[in-house]
């Protein structure tokens, strides 16, 4: 879990969603004091987004993932994953015509029997996760992290304890 000075927990499930929404109406931010996050919809005339808010140092608005980086993490997919099971869908995607390229591959992984999509949504979240942890090195407020464990198993309760050994 991700925490804000003040030891509140941040809404990390909404800066994911928030940094995969590239709708560019739609603009997302992170309340540094509450930690959530709250949604703006901008319509043409409305281009001001502090004049909305009120209170910039108070919320940060979070980076979309720019469809361009979506593109080149599904390439890394096509190369790096799916090979190892597929390698002839792997090729056949990977030669899709450039116009385009990650709705057509999306499309065909969506169609796919062989539940590609769900490694593709893995392989998402992770690259995304990551790009949230490098934003909040970027931003003007000290975020810590803490592990929390599952509570049951013994390794946690190991872990929790101090003790390296089960």
């Amino acid at each position: 879990m991700y925490y804000l000075p003040n030891k509140i927990k941040i809404d990390i499930d909404g800066i994911i969603d928030g940094m995969l929404d590239s709708s560019p109406e739609v603009y997302y931010f992170l309340d540094i004091k509450t930690g959530n996050v709250g949604i703006v919809e901008i319509r043409k005339k409305e281009k001001d987004l502090d004049k909305i808010l009120g209170q910039p140092d108070r919320y940060f608005q979070i980076p979309p993932v720019l469809n361009s980086e979506k593109e080149k993490w599904m390439k890394d997919f096509l190369k790096e994953i799916v090979p190892f099971d597929d390698i002839v869908l792997g090729e056949r995607l990977l030669g899709l015509p450039q116009n385009n390229f990650f709705e057509n591959a999306l499309a065909q992984i969506e169609k796919s029997k062989d539940g590609w999509i769900h490694g593709w949504d893995q392989w998402l979240g992770d690259h995304t996760y990551e790009l949230m942890k490098e934003w909040f090195d970027k931003i003007p407020v000290e975020i810590t992290e803490e592990w929390e464990g599952c509570d049951d198993c013994a390794i946690c309760q190991a872990m929790r304890s101090g003790n390296d050994s089960l």
